[in-house]
């Protein structure tokens, strides 16, 4: 009998975490070395009860637009590098892409962000519960379509969709996909999500497109 098992996403993050986030001044420095390599001049730290209620960075670093926005917190994505080649000539403080996602995933987490050569006021997004709670929720709602399984079909559906102002889920489409059913199973997982929290701009609700990863790996 088969005794290694694949973990699923949200226990890996966990992992991920306990790696990155140790206690909350690893917070601290994984926050600060962001506003560092975001290219801030200015950057204030305010914390409450040593961390463990309250950690808030306000920089003028370079910013995030509304779709740096929306992908920042899943792992893997950064800004710091674009291929191997990048690996050997690194001249940021952080390069793997896992701060954030990692800290979202053991928080309340929320991120307000602008860039100044635009006309929009800025955006803000939250993760209440942190990124474990949506994988919890996709591990339980998904089935692996047994087409895919006798075909042996593997790999990850990206699923489009709108957060609308009232934190209801609308305009779901695939923008790659795996076939064999996976699509479909994808796409109906995200349309039966409860209610997101909405994201915000000067404080008013306001509709955010997320792309959203869905993996399918046979065990």
């Amino acid at each position: 009998m088969s005794v290694i098992k694949l973990l699923p996403d949200s226990v890996a993050n966990q992992i991920a975490a306990g790696e990155v986030v140790q206690r909350p001044s690893s917070v601290v420095k994984e926050l600060l070395e962001n506003s560092v390599d975001s290219g801030a001049k200015t950057i204030r730290l305010i914390i409450k009860d040593a961390g463990k209620t309250l950690i808030h960075v306000l920089d003028d670093g370079i910013g995030m637009n509304k779709d740096d926005l929306k992908k920042c917190f899943f792992r893997h994505t950064t800004s710091k590098i674009r291929n191997s080649k990048d690996l050997y000539s690194l001249k940021t403080m952080g390069f793997r892409g896992e701060a954030l996602s990692s800290i979202a995933s053991v928080s309340h987490m929320s991120i307000i962000s602008n860039q100044e050569n635009t006309k929009s006021l800025g955006y803000e997004i939250k993760l209440e519960g942190g990124e474990e709670k949506l994988f919890e929720y996709l591990g339980k709602s998904i089935s692996y379509p047994q087409m895919a399984k006798e075909a042996g079909v593997k790999g990850k559906v990206y699923v489009q969709f709108v957060v609308e102002k009232n934190g209801a889920i609308t305009d779901i489409k695939i923008i790659r996909g795996i076939g064999s059913g996976c699509d479909e199973e994808a796409k109906k997982a995200v349309k039966n999500m409860p209610k997101w929290e909405p994201g915000e701009q000067r404080g008013k609700p306001v509709r955010v497109r997320f792309v959203l990863p869905v993996n399918f790996s046979l065990r």
